[in-house]
């Protein structure tokens, strides 16, 4: 048995050897080409280079950014410069004000500053050589020049067969170098890769709710308009802010929607540039010489518009802004889903909402009932506020007795959208007539505005009520809903009970 073990350990000596001496022999000639110089070794340089601590080769003396006036590019996509302004700030020429990536910049820094090559091939190469490693028609080249005045072109050809890199040349010099395989992301790429898909900016996440006048247009027309009530229109003082829908009008917006939307312009931007500096011709290609949807709000004195394409098959859009005119940005369907929303989306639930000592007068007319109430606020002694009634039948209710008529208030609030109508154009306006509506509530706020809601019952059973919001009408409410806001005012004319909780 340890006759055999040793058999085996002898065996596997051998094997370990022979591998040995194949690595040391073949292989790691092969994989590692830039074996540093060893100490003593002449070093082959020409004049312009410079040797790094591990022997392999600097194109050009280092140069940091602090140096640098401006960094130009060609290339298969085209051309572009950055350049230092007079503010010290690095620009795109002819697009400045652009929002370029950082870090992107700074990988391009790198590429044409720290240019040291992973290999050296050949100095004074032929032109067969120059052809093989297809320097004599370059794919790019770039042009460095320092603050100083110095400038460094350098011509970049094929990638090496194995990957890794790319043969380079500096112009003035025909020696052969390979440079890192980060220049396929810079110099070999298209400008647009190295800007930032942004779309609107300057909006502080903790002030978005003060952007006003949000409004979304589908082709030429408004579809939908929320504003910033007036400080002194509010029926909450201690708000910050109360929104208002101008359009269409009447109704109260769905404030959780608008908030979560206003909250993502604090920094909306797309997935990436698609073009910059677009040509009239490439915004109708994008299909934004005449947007599908328009975006338009203000901020600090501000007007910003945003204007998208059509829904692209791909589940994206074009997409640019007034913020940033000079790209078009490919934005995900995600980021701004709002704009596939139907309008019952933007509006709140509960059509009446308003508080009741920001209320004047309530008027109810129709199923029964015909009467007008009066509300009446003060405050007491002990600086409490009270609330007294005065109907137009005679009929007053004091504080002291108001409560049913607070629950009357309630069976109001109670009203709730269900969906849209089915209806078409023609039948609505058949629909809306005098002899049809059923009930017209009109309330009037201390503020001197007013709205009116009518009911009209369409459905086969009567059930379902189209109502109108100062003549607009999109949707539906249950019909006895509205024949129990009839009821309950004519309880609290007769001291009845009102339940605003009941069925009638």
């Amino acid at each position: 048995m340890i006759a055999k073990q040793k058999k085996l350990l002898v065996i596997c000596t051998v094997i370990f050897a022979v591998i040995l001496v194949l690595y040391l022999a073949v292989i790691r000639p092969l994989v590692n080409t830039e074996e540093p110089a060893q100490p003593g070794d002449p070093l082959e340089t020409v004049e312009g280079e410079t040797v790094s601590v591990n022997g392999r080769i600097f194109m050009y003396p280092q140069v940091e950014r602090a140096y640098m006036q401006s960094i130009k590019v060609v290339n298969e996509h085209g051309s572009y410069e950055f350049y230092r302004d007079e503010n010290d700030d690095f620009q795109i020429r002819g697009y400045e004000g652009t929002v370029f990536d950082g870090t992107k910049f700074a990988t391009l820094v790198t590429n044409v500053g720290y240019t040291l090559s992973k290999v050296k091939v050949t100095d004074n190469a032929t032109a067969a050589q120059l052809a093989e490693y297809g320097l004599d028609n370059p794919k790019a080249h770039w042009t460095l020049t320092t603050t100083d005045g110095e400038t460094y072109t350098v011509y970049v050809g094929y990638d090496l067969l194995t990957g890794g890199g790319y043969y380079t040349m500096l112009e003035g010099r025909r020696t052969v170098y390979v440079l890192d395989e980060a220049l396929a992301t810079t110099v070999l790429a298209p400008i647009e890769s190295l800007c930032t898909p942004v779309l609107v900016a300057g909006v502080p996440q903790n002030e978005y709710y003060k952007i006003d006048n949000f409004t979304i247009m589908k082709g030429d027309d408004v579809f939908v308009m929320i504003s910033i009530l007036d400080k002194k229109l509010q029926q909450n003082p201690e708000a910050a802010v109360e929104h208002f829908m101008r359009y269409p009008s009447g109704y109260y917006p769905n404030s959780d929607l608008l908030l979560e939307i206003l909250y993502g312009y604090g920094a909306l931007a797309g997935t990436h540039v698609e073009k910059l500096g677009p040509t009239a011709e490439d915004m109708k290609a994008y299909g934004l010489d005449d947007p599908a949807y328009t975006v338009y709000f203000e901020y600090g004195g501000e007007k910003i518009y945003l204007f998208f394409s059509e829904l692209q098959g791909d589940g994206t859009y074009y997409a640019t802004s007034s913020m940033f005119p000079l790209t078009v940005s490919v934005v995900d369907e995600a980021s701004v889903s709002y704009l596939q929303h139907d309008l019952i989306s933007w509006i709140a639930v509960y059509p009446f909402q308003q508080w009741i000592t920001a209320v004047r007068k309530l008027d109810i007319v129709g199923s029964g009932a015909d009467v007008s109430f009066t509300l009446n606020h003060g405050v007491d002694s002990s600086g409490a506020a009270t609330l007294s009634v005065s109907a137009d039948t005679g009929k007053e209710i004091p504080n002291s007795d108001i409560n049913n008529f607070r629950q009357f208030y309630k069976t109001l609030l109670s009203i709730a959208i269900e969906d849209y109508t089915p209806l078409t154009d023609l039948e609505k306006a058949a629909l809306v007539t005098e002899e049809n509506c059923i009930l017209t509530f009109t309330i009037t706020m201390t503020n001197g505005t007013e709205t009116v809601y009518r009911f009209y019952p369409y459905s086969g059973t009567g059930r379902r009520s189209l109502m109108t919001v100062n003549g607009h009408g999109e949707f539906y409410v249950l019909t006895d809903l509205v024949v129990k806001i009839a009821s309950d005012a004519n309880k609290v004319l007769y001291d009845l009970d009102v339940d605003s909780y009941g069925k009638n």
